[in-house]
């Protein structure tokens, strides 16, 4: 499968469209924070071009994983070496939007301080934590992207081959190594449905 590199919400894409603000030095040495404030603009843009794929994403709260978690969550895993690795990864993000308000605050195209919440964050760079992708861009060099669509295939193996065809067509690809149908029948196999009762 191909698909057009200027669909694909890059590092490249947040620098033109976040402006001055992406020249800080902390949102081009963090390009998922950077996709992650590209996403709540084209999410709070009901006029954004990318408003199909926003309105199909999980709302907050519906993407699940440690930013989401409530303080019995926490306390579950108190027994569990998971924890500390949990604890860290909320503590990066709580910094990140730390940084990314100052960012906000200076002034951000389509996206207010108001809309720029630490739920709303939480929600964005779950996004781009669970569906980023390494793609080549038009010039062939990779980079991290969010790509409409293509992040809700099902996937065991992404790889990009950037071949010449694709780079003189600003083309991508994609291998799906398996197949829904497979994994569905697959998965009927190991779990067959058990009649209700009456």
């Amino acid at each position: 499968m191909s698909m057009p590199t200027a669909v694909a919400i890059t590092a490249k894409r947040a620098q033109d469209e976040l402006g001055a603000a992406f020249a800080s030095s902390v949102l081009a040495a963090f390009p998922t924070v950077a996709l992650a404030m590209l996403v709540i603009v084209h999410a709070e843009n009901p006029e954004s071009r990318l408003r199909p794929y926003m309105d199909v994403l999980p709302g907050c709260g519906g993407v699940g994983g440690v930013l989401e978690f409530k303080l019995p969550d926490f306390q579950r895993l108190s027994s569990s070496s998971t924890l500390p690795s949990c604890l860290n990864i909320v503590k990066h993000a709580a910094r990140m939007y730390t940084v990314a308000c100052e960012v906000v605050g200076k002034g951000v195209p389509g996206l207010t301080t108001a809309q720029f919440t630490w739920a709303r964050f939480r929600w964005a760079f779950a996004i781009v934590m669970s569906r980023v992708v390494n793609v080549r861009d038009a010039s062939g060099e990779e980079t991290s992207a969010l790509v409409p669509f293509w992040d809700m295939m099902n996937m065991k193996h992404v790889r990009c081959t950037g071949g010449p065809g694709c780079r003189q067509a600003n083309k991508t690809e994609l291998s799906a190594c398996v197949s829904l149908t497979w994994w569905l029948h697959r998965r009927a196999q190991r779990c067959p449905r058990t009649p209700k009762r009456a």
